[in-house]
């Protein structure tokens, strides 16, 4: 627990000092050492087993063919398990770094929320963090300044998808490209009441069994929850709305960020105004995920958490790097705003060592580790 209390420390002065490049270092060492020096969590001996037994490879588990060929090449060079694992984080790391640095210079700030939500738990579920991590990291080819940015992109969701089969949902990012905002409005509601009506009639876990596992469609469709659907459902929609108000409140609506969206070329500032819209956009997909949380919180708020770091880059290049549009210059405002950032991570947070039990998904990864 000291070095969560000095990444707590580290943490605060990332969000104080949220352009400082010292705590940005600090900030990926911490991840770096608590993350690739992990030894033990929740999901550690089934993955330690299943790379060690490939007899157990075709029901035991991660099924999907990416990961398994990686798993073959790994061994083949007899290389141990923890070595796999850190592969996988360590690019998922990188990733993430190089994202959030090429949408906004808060990065500190970015990296401080990031390390407790959702890092803690991307190291248990490293597969979802690194399939995650290159479809948000491709979602920079989303901006239409991208030559061949669209084929890039699905290419990089169906390479990710070899690794965490449930990454493929980020490939209806796609439509963004296609669809003004008012279409991708209806695209999104209409796909959400589809979802709801497509579910009774088991063709969604169909589906999904044809691209996995009877087991891995179980696991999403076959139980219901109810009070961790509230939690979730309100996490979500909390987290939209914020976003939305505080891009809106300093003039960034959608009419407003459309020249940029569209534009060819994109100098520095263009490109923020950007990210912000595709960053909105990207929340108003996340709509049908909501239905989604009826049958397993735990699997399914993931597709939505994996997109965080975005959520939090997007808040501070609308209130702290962007001049606003409009006449909001209410630094009191965006000082709230800040304190309400930082207490939805802390809810979400609580929320995700509730649903997965903190004796195992949170504590071990702090006190297993090979550096102590």
């Amino acid at each position: 627990m000291v070095v969560f209390s000095i990444a707590a420390v580290a943490a605060f002065c990332g969000l104080v000092a949220r352009k400082s490049r010292f705590f940005s270092v600090v900030l990926i060492g911490l991840m770096l050492i608590i993350g690739l020096g992990n030894t033990g969590n929740a999901d550690f001996p089934m993955f330690f087993t299943q790379y060690n037994n490939p007899a157990l490879w075709k029901f035991y588990g991660a099924s999907e063919h990416g990961y398994q060929f990686l798993m073959t090449v790994f061994r083949h060079f007899s290389l141990p398990f923890i070595d796999y694992r850190n592969f996988l984080l360590l690019i998922g790391i990188i990733l993430v770094v190089l994202t959030v640095m090429d949408i906004t210079e808060s990065v500190s700030a970015v990296l401080a929320l990031f390390f407790f939500v959702p890092f803690i738990i991307n190291i248990t579920q490293y597969r979802f963090f690194f399939a995650s991590a290159i479809c948000l990291f491709a979602s920079r080819f989303l901006l239409k300044d991208k030559k061949y940015g669209i084929p890039i992109y699905i290419v990089a969701v169906i390479v990710a998808g070899l690794f965490h089969t449930s990454t493929l949902y980020y490939m209806f990012f796609v439509v963004i490209r296609f669809l003004n905002e008012k279409h991708l409005k209806y695209c999104a509601v209409g796909g959400t009441f589809f979802a709801l009506l497509l579910i009774p009639t088991g063709v969604m876990r169909k589906l999904l069994q044809s691209m996995t596992t009877e087991e891995k469609a179980s696991a999403y469709f076959g139980k219901s929850q109810s009070l961790g659907v509230v939690l979730a459902w309100l996490l979500v929609l909390c987290m939209v709305l914020f976003i939305e108000y505080s891009l809106s409140s300093r003039g960034y609506t959608s009419q407003a960020n459309e020249a940029a969206f569209n534009a060819g070329t994109l100098d520095r500032q263009s490109k923020k105004i950007a990210y912000l819209e595709l960053i909105r956009r990207m929340n108003y997909l996340c709509l049908p995920i909501l239905i989604l949380l009826f049958f397993d919180v735990p699997s399914c708020y993931r597709l939505f958490r994996g997109l965080l770091y975005m959520e939090y880059a997007a808040f501070f290049v609308a209130q702290y790097e962007l001049k606003p549009l409009n006449m909001n210059h209410d630094d009191r405002e965006r000082l709230m705003l800040s304190f309400g950032l930082v207490a939805l991570c802390g809810v979400n947070f609580w929320a995700l060592t509730t649903m997965h039990t903190i004796d195992m998904w949170f504590y071990p990864i702090l006190e297993q580790n090979m550096f102590w």
